[in-house]
């Protein structure tokens, strides 16, 4: 009887602790990955249009590889005011 009252109490537990998972994290309240790539690159030819042709990036040493050395600067996007901190980047 004990046995069957802690599986029933363990299984409650498990019940109620989904209703715990954050709205933010629900997939209804995700951005799609295709919006938010366009967000940026939206932002990033606005940036440069505003620059005469700089980019906004952050450059790293010469032995970097090539996929992890031009990362995007993205506090030089919001300050330009191109980017807001509330949107999900990528």
């Amino acid at each position: 009887m004990k046995k069957n009252l802690l599986w029933l109490l363990c299984g409650l537990v498990l019940l109620l602790s989904g209703s715990k998972y954050p709205d933010d994290q629900l997939a209804k309240n995700q951005i799609p990955n295709q919006a938010r790539l366009e967000n940026v690159l939206g932002a990033v030819d606005a940036y440069r249009k505003e620059t005469k042709g700089l980019l906004p990036i952050k450059t790293k040493p010469q032995d970097t590889p090539i996929y992890e050395k031009y990362l995007i600067d993205f506090s030089s996007l919001k300050e330009k005011g191109l980017r807001s901190n509330t949107g999900q980047c990528i």
